[in-house]
């Protein structure tokens, strides 16, 4: 059942965010280390990868976390909803930046997430 689930949501949000230029900050294939939030940073997740994002985006100098999501719109909802599956199954991900860092400003912004059942 776990896959099925992480599939629908692969098809779900990563479906809208392909239509997105492409992004600064490619993960590469990597595991989801932690995932933070905090009431004095709003409504965002701040998600840290298992190796830095190759690409950065230039505003993205935070030493500890690599990507922030924003939960206040349903696609980031979703977003999130994949990230906490992929990161209690362990399993392996792509993460895409916007090249901004909208929610938390020396943090890239999340755009797009796809998993793996393993790294091709």
């Amino acid at each position: 059942m776990k896959t099925l689930v992480l599939g629908l949501l692969t098809v779900t949000c990563c479906g809208m965010a392909s239509q997105v230029a492409q992004a600064a900050g490619e993960s590469g294939y990597v595991t989801i280390v932690s995932t933070a939030m905090s009431t004095n940073l709003g409504n965002n997740v701040q998600i840290r990868v298992s190796s830095p994002p190759t690409t950065p985006a230039s505003c993205s100098t935070h030493a500890a976390w690599h990507f922030t999501l924003s939960l206040d719109t349903a696609a980031g909802k979703n977003l999130y909803a994949l990230i906490l599956l992929a990161k209690t199954a362990g399993t392996t991900v792509w993460i895409s930046g916007t090249n901004v860092c909208s929610e938390i400003g020396n943090i890239e912004s999340l755009r797009a997430i796809t998993t793996y059942e393993a790294a091709p």
